[in-house]
């Protein structure tokens, strides 16, 4: 009760005050109405007066000193301002979205910095929040798009241990995994929000739409200054004689006619994904292997197969030799596995089911996983 009569009492109170005021302008302007004379005579004797001219330029030059001297004054405070590239969304087997992204970050006017507390969520359309743990994205990494192979070569929380200066960047890679499924967070009406502090603690973010980058191959994908990122076509290529060593073992390589049967084989089949795996520097070390992981890759690709990733292992002799395949031991990959076996068969290539397999140090382990190693001279069973 006391409260409404407050309220009702100030109310009043304005509305006399307004009022007031109100008369009292009144009152003024019939004040210089009936002394109009007088006042005409004064604005006269200011115009004529000799110290006008020196007044009207120092009020001239004030003015203009103002204008110059204001963006000094009123100089706006810098910031640190981050850029999302690229989203990169593995079509993971597991219930949770993973999501990977290039990004940049500017030091646009501030003393230099380090870069730290990275975090990332999505909004969705009705508002709802979901944040994303950060993961590890281990340098050299590698991401299929379309025809183009992406490798990691920095990753922005190790770019920014060491300060930013202004007027400088960094930029790299950062991973995180959401606890729902993709189909919840990948939609065109949801933003992603990726935030970052710096060494005192202050925030910063910037926001992109969770579709991302939705290249199916037939144009490269763009390459942005500072990243690293190492962008490569998939490419059909038979090896040379210098290039495989003298074995006695007749290099593998996919011909027209086993492409066309393996695409027969696999076309329409609904399959988990698979990482294609190497050894480390097989490109230099092994060209006959990476040669044929590169054809398997190209040809299952255009057999719809989803490629989750392709990774080079550094393991050395403990990466298995010839063509086999780990799979995690479940009804719903036993089709999958099956029809990566059969495929690999019609190259005349033997490909050997194993229980242990070697994976990139990601914090999950691919659940189906074929890995390519050395030659060897075993035919198909």
């Amino acid at each position: 009760m006391w409260k409404y009569i407050s309220i009702s009492l100030l109310g009043i109170w304005t509305i006399a005050i307004f009022i007031l005021n109100w008369v009292g302008t009144l009152q003024t302007a019939r004040d210089l109405f009936q002394n109009r004379g007088e006042v005409m005579r004064f604005i006269g004797a200011v115009l004529t007066s000799q110290w006008f001219p020196l007044t009207l330029f120092i009020i001239v030059a004030g003015f203009f000193i103002v204008v110059q001297i204001k963006p000094l004054l009123f100089k706006s405070k810098g910031t640190l301002e981050g850029e999302i590239h690229r989203l990169v969304w593995p079509k993971d087997v597991s219930a949770h979205a993973r999501l990977f992204l290039e990004v940049q970050i500017t030091n646009n006017g501030i003393p230099a910095t380090i870069v730290r507390g990275y975090g990332v969520y999505a909004k969705l359309r009705d508002g709802t929040r979901i944040d994303g743990t950060s993961i590890t994205v281990p340098v050299g990494q590698q991401m299929v798009s379309g025809n183009y192979k992406i490798t990691v070569n920095k990753v922005i929380y190790e770019e920014t241990t060491s300060p930013i200066a202004d007027g400088a960047q960094a930029g790299g890679w950062i991973g995180f995994e959401f606890p729902v499924s993709l189909e919840i967070v990948r939609r065109p009406d949801t933003l992603i929000v990726w935030e970052f502090h710096d060494a005192k603690g202050n925030r910063y973010f910037t926001e992109g739409t969770a579709t991302g980058d939705d290249s199916d191959g037939t144009t490269i994908p763009k390459y942005f200054p500072g990243t690293g990122t190492k962008i490569e076509t998939i490419e059909e290529t038979t090896p040379s004689p210098s290039s495989t060593p003298n074995t006695g073992i007749s290099p593998r390589t996919i011909s027209y006619e086993q492409e066309t049967e393996i695409i027969k084989l696999l076309k329409g089949v609904s399959l988990r994904p698979i990482w294609i795996t190497t050894r480390m520097n097989s490109h230099q070390n092994d060209k006959e292997a990476h040669d044929y992981a590169m054809q398997l890759t190209r040809v299952f690709m255009k057999a719809g197969v989803p490629i989750e990733g392709r990774a080079s292992v550094d393991v050395g002799m403990l990466f298995p030799l010839g063509v086999s395949l780990f799979w995690k031991k479940a009804i719903y990959n036993d089709l999958t596995a099956s029809s990566i076996i059969d495929a690999v068969k019609l190259t005349g290539v033997e490909c050997k089911e194993t229980d242990r397999q070697v994976c990139p140090s990601s914090q999950k382990e691919p659940e189906i996983n074929l890995m390519i190693g050395g030659n060897e001279l075993k035919p198909p069973s």
